[in-house]
């Protein structure tokens, strides 16, 4: 057996209560053989409950065993001993403590001592083992040079749950070891054996609640418990910041004091009900609500709420996040879609920049918003809101400031424009305290800045609001770029379009009126178009036809169509011809999705009878008291495939005249509902004395009326009628 290095070690190492034990032997080395068998009872009985009342006695276990030891060692009778553990590989003993029993011994009790020989034996069996001729078994010669002579010994495994944990083991007991000792062991051991679970349950929990503190002191969420009486149990780091009550002031207080009032009723309803049914209702449930902090301002939190119970008591846990920020980052986002859709809803300039000043002024709750534009001048102040009306059109910083402004790539913000030498002298810092400025950016040059304004006290933009503008201006810039490219489409494609519709010259024996209408006034240049000219005297040729699209590609296809038209007509006036011929030429010189639907009639005036071709268009409507739809074969649209176009004759004798249209007319709708062509031929019986042009103005206002002005696609209107009706 191993001892401590030139030590005499002996006693139990603590004071205790004198038991009967020690006033009996007087001695700790008097054996209680010789005692009486009642005494003898009475004795173990007595030392046996001394090592239990070790184990409530000492939280730690090498207190506790080393009672439990003391205890063993004196009943038994042994000299000598020690107590050790299983290290975590189970392959080595790790010494508690050694009682060498006042012998000198020169081996470190702290080496290996490995699980070898008897030692194994005792571990492998789980039950007390003696040997009291240690000193002439096999084993003896794993003794270490030095080590305590043995002349018997006894080993009683430490069990916990059926598995060796460790070893009490007692030596040289004068005149060797019995069955009872071997009993009286194991009783001993099984005390130390409870003293060390307990012991580690003890650790792990320590370890476990210092683990759990660690953790809720570090969260970055405010962690919450109450008790079944609704007051606090735990309030941690960030509850403390979160809220501004320290956990001082609410250990033990209810939660109401950071609740709105409107919530403070079933919040107790609620504590009340899951204490008596044993569940919380949103147990388990992530909840958005409004806390009350300590100042009394109120601010949105998420709530995760959980359940737990120790013994009969419950208990409610909540992990709450101040979600203040990602609310503004939510109400910012759809605020910047919004806006998107506003502003992608127009190409009319000074409407997108109403929708950008006005709605980003409220969002970002400024005193003050201004758009400028960089021009020869300078910065000019083109569209503000919040300022003052005499600064619209007027310049904005000097010639330093406008170089850097010019250089800006990047969101600016000054948290207080007194403290800042660039703006100190250049705004009203009164009008505009705190201040953002973005750039709108066209291919990495800075054509505009967007200017946000907070006035009175410093109000600094935060890094949501910043990432709204920045977003904002690149969209705004966009929309601007787009509007002002529009705007000279328009100019262009407005001019052409001017010069295309051209009234006719009177033509002797018909009335002419002709009409155009759009669906939008800022895209006044559609594709649809009309012409009638004359062939030769009394022969009188009407085209009517719509092209794909709108703009200048739409105008340039029209008066492509136009003007073949007219050429190939006076080559041969046959509606037939002229359409194969257009459409050939179509198939070579324009793009796929370049076409046009269109109408050609060729009227013989004094014999009031016409050939028609259709390629893909409405046909018109034959005018009079009752009027009524043309009926002729359509062709083709022109410009998608190789096509013949049949021509029909129409006997016009008995007719007042006719109106012919684009699809536009019919097509129109109001609430889903299509104008369509009874609601026009029902309309035109009523316009029987009516002038060719009052019919066609008549026609326009009555489907302008229907759908409320709001036209979805743009109108052509030709109609004749002969002069003797």
């Amino acid at each position: 057996m191993r001892g401590v290095k030139k030590t005499s070690v002996g006693g139990m190492g603590g004071r205790r209560p004198t038991s009967r034990i020690e006033r009996e032997k007087g001695s700790e080395d008097v054996s209680i053989a010789p005692l009486a068998d009642s005494e003898r009872r009475e004795v173990i009985q007595e030392a046996l409950l001394e090592g239990a009342k070790s184990i409530l006695r000492h939280e730690r276990f090498e207190e506790a065993a080393r009672a439990i030891f003391d205890v063993a060692k004196r009943l038994i009778g042994a000299q000598a001993g020690y107590i050790a553990l299983l290290n975590k590989t189970g392959e080595e003993n790790e010494v508690v403590f050694l009682d060498a029993g006042g012998l000198e011994c020169v081996v470190d009790p702290f080496l290996p001592m490995p699980i070898r020989g008897f030692r194994r034996e005792a571990y492998e069996s789980g039950r007390p083992l003696f040997n009291n001729r240690f000193a002439e078994t096999e084993w003896i010669r794993f003794m270490p040079e030095g080590h305590v002579a043995l002349e018997n010994v006894l080993f009683a495994p430490l069990m916990i749950e059926g598995s060796p944990a460790g070893l009490l083991g007692l030596a040289n007991k004068p005149g060797g070891f019995c069955e009872e000792d071997a009993q009286l062991a194991g009783a001993f051991a099984e005390n130390a054996s409870i003293a060390l679970h307990n012991s580690r349950l003890l650790e792990s929990l320590r370890t476990n609640e210092q683990r759990l503190r660690s953790v809720t002191e570090s969260a970055t969420d405010a962690v919450i418990c109450i008790g079944a009486d609704g007051t606090v149990t735990l309030w941690n780091s960030a509850a403390e910041g979160m809220f501004g009550y320290s956990r001082e002031e609410m250990l033990g207080r209810p939660l109401t004091p950071i609740m709105p009032d409107e919530l403070r009723p079933a919040h107790e309803a609620a504590v009340r009900k899951a204490v008596e049914t044993g569940r919380a209702r949103l147990t388990g449930e992530t909840l958005e609500l409004v806390a009350r902090h300590k100042d009394g301002t109120e601010f949105p939190i998420e709530l995760s709420l959980g359940q737990w119970q120790s013994g009969d008591d419950i208990f409610f846990t909540g992990v709450v996040r101040d979600i203040t920020e990602r609310k503004k980052r939510e109400t910012l986002s759809l605020a910047l879609n919004d806006i998107n859709r506003l502003v992608g809803s127009t190409l009319e300039y000074h409407e997108i920049v109403e929708h950008v000043v006005s709605e980003s002024a409220r969002v970002l709750n400024c005193g003050s918003i201004a758009l400028l534009l960089k021009e020869e001048r300078g910065w000019v102040l083109r569209h503000a809101r919040g300022l003052p009306a005499e600064m619209l059109g007027g310049t904005f910083g000097g010639e330093d400031m406008s170089e850097w402004l010019s250089r800006l790539r990047d969101p600016l913000t000054v948290a207080d424009t007194k403290d800042d030498d660039r703006t100190r002298d250049a705004l009203d810092t009164d009008l505009i305290r705190s201040l953002l400025v973005v750039p709108l950016l066209q291919k990495e040059t800075v054509q505009g800045l967007l200017a946000f304004g907070r006035p009175d006290v410093p109000a600094p933009f935060d890094e949501a609001e910043i990432d709204f503008a920045r977003k904002l201006a690149a969209s705004t810039a966009l929309a601007i770029q787009n509007a002002r490219l529009y705007e000279q489409e328009h100019r262009i494609a407005q001019i052409l379009q001017e010069n295309l519709i051209v009234k006719p010259s009177p033509v002797p024996g018909v009335d002419i009126g002709l009409a155009y209408g759009t669906a939008v006034e800022a895209e006044r240049v559609g594709g649809d178009f009309y012409d009638v000219f004359e062939l030769d005297p009394g022969l009188l040729a009407i085209l009517v036809g719509d092209v794909a699209g709108k703009g200048v590609r739409a105008a340039g296809l029209t008066e492509t169509i136009r003007s073949s038209v007219r050429t190939l007509a006076y080559i041969d006036p046959s509606p037939g011809f002229v359409f194969g011929r257009l459409n050939e030429t179509l198939l070579k010189q324009t793009e796929a999705e370049e076409f046009a639907s269109a109408v050609l009639m060729v009227l013989d005036l004094e014999k009031r009878v016409a050939r028609v071709a259709n390629a893909g268009h409405p046909s018109g409507v034959f005018l009079g008291p009752e009027p009524v739809e043309l009926r002729m074969p359509e062709g083709l649209v022109l410009g998608v495939g190789s096509a013949t176009y049949l021509e029909s004759r129409l006997d016009l004798t008995t007719r007042r005249g006719l109106l012919l249209f684009t699809d536009g007319l019919i097509e129109a709708r109001r609430d889903g509902e299509l104008y369509g062509a009874q609601r026009l031929l029902e309309f035109l019986s009523v316009l029987s004395l009516q002038s060719a042009q009052q019919i066609v103005a008549d026609v326009f206002q009555h489907v302008s009326l229907f759908t409320k002005g709001q036209l979805q696609d743009d109108i052509a209107l030709v109609s004749l009628v002969f002069s003797d009706h």
